[in-house]
């Protein structure tokens, strides 16, 4: 992907993410998103703030599941 050749000086972008989160991304790939992760807090809490919410939205659809 030509937004990884720019990191870590360079946050990647939110499709970036989104294939990171989704598992979208090939090995090297993954491992340059990683290890921008270990550095970037800014790109950490985005990652976390997502994953929160998917839990939430799991949480919720299991709820109106079950009623």
């Amino acid at each position: 992907m030509k937004d990884l050749e720019e990191m870590p000086a360079q946050c990647p972008t939110t499709e970036v993410l989104a294939a990171y989160l989704d598992r979208n991304l090939i090995n090297e790939e993954r491992s340059l998103v990683e290890k921008h992760l270990v550095a970037c807090s800014k790109c950490r809490h985005v990652v976390a703030q997502v994953v929160k919410v998917g839990g939430t939205l799991r949480v919720a659809r299991q709820h109106l599941i079950i009623r």
